[in-house]
């Protein structure tokens, strides 16, 4: 629900580097790919992508106006 308000909620985390290999110009290039998706209404690959970003501790936040956040938790 605080999501599609455009708020966000963080869990914590007890992880150190949970992102794996991914620097932030791999994140920064899944997030754009996940965008091209989205515009393009393939949901389910943006939701694939989502939860690539997910499993390595990237959470992605998508803003009004099609502004996206990401940060790692």
């Amino acid at each position: 629900m605080a999501r599609l308000l455009g708020l966000e909620a963080e869990a914590e985390s007890d992880t150190d580097g949970a992102t794996g290999d991914l620097d932030e110009g791999a994140i920064s290039e899944l997030i754009q790919q996940r965008q091209t998706a989205r515009q393009q209404r393939d949901f389910i690959t943006a939701d694939d992508i989502r939860d690539q970003l997910t499993a390595v501790g990237v959470t992605v936040v998508d803003q009004p106006g099609g502004t996206v956040r990401w940060h790692r938790q």
